[in-house]
């Protein structure tokens, strides 16, 4: 008795899931050859079509959507755009990045782009297995961006490797 139950239970679940329409394909009406609107095509689609618009596209004057997220981070100048590129050029030596890092936060304190430098510095000294380094550059990131994954995770990995 509960087998069946728990069948009934999960074909109602799918019919739920699955009958739902998508919200982001809107459903276009069919029109016939002549461009007029089919017998079962709404009102509101043929007067769209007929003004060049397709129903379910953006109406002139409507806000745009706004993306989920956080945008990613710019520079505001050009000039803090090409010293960004310069100190982040050398991801070899992890010393040298962190020192164009210092440099280019001391330079541009409100910078959103401090945290990428601290964050290749980060990966960089990863890279060369120096786990109390990373551990500085990831403290760093997450003091400019608490929410930043990559530095999350690095920190936590050293954190429950240096535990006995």
């Amino acid at each position: 008795m509960k087998r069946a139950a728990m069948v009934a239970m999960m074909l109602g679940l799918a019919t739920f899931v699955f009958g739902e329409p998508q919200a982001s394909s809107p459903q276009k009406p069919a029109t016939s050859q002549t461009g007029g609107a089919q017998p079962g095509a709404s009102q509101s689609g043929a007067a769209q079509q007929s003004q060049g618009q397709q129903p379910g596209a953006p109406q002139p004057g409507a806000a745009p959507a706004t993306p989920q997220g956080k945008r990613p981070p710019q520079a505001k100048t050009d000039a803090e755009f090409a010293e960004f590129n310069t100190a982040i050029a050398n991801t070899n030596d992890p010393a040298a990045v962190e020192k164009a890092a210092d440099a280019f936060a001391t330079k541009y304190p409100d910078s959103e782009l401090r945290g990428l430098l601290y964050e290749a510095a980060m990966q960089s000294y990863q890279r060369a297995n120096n786990a109390d380094k990373m551990m500085e550059m990831g403290r760093k990131v997450l003091k400019i961006d608490p929410d930043e994954p990559t530095a999350l995770v690095g920190v936590a990995q050293i954190n429950a490797w240096m535990r006995p």
